[in-house]
């Protein structure tokens, strides 16, 4: 490699991995952030299924949001 090329490559190769970290953090946050703002409004068990949270096929079927509360359908 010619001795402008060495200083270009590893620019770049710092420009990817900063990018690479950028984009983990935001989807980070973003998966911490979205579950919680929505579980918060659920109170009833049709609420929980409408917004397609899991349903455990049992009877009474049960819904649960990702922070833990649990809904009994009828």
């Amino acid at each position: 490699m010619s001795d402008v090329k060495k200083p270009l490559v590893i620019i770049l190769v710092f420009a990817f991995v900063i990018l690479i970290i950028l984009c983990a953090s935001l989807i980070i946050k973003r998966k911490e952030r979205s579950p919680k703002k929505g579980s918060e409004t659920i109170s009833s068990y049709q609420e929980c299924v409408a917004a397609g949270y899991h349903v455990r096929e049992i009877y009474p079927p049960q819904c649960v949001t990702p922070d833990g509360k649990t809904f009994i359908g009828q």
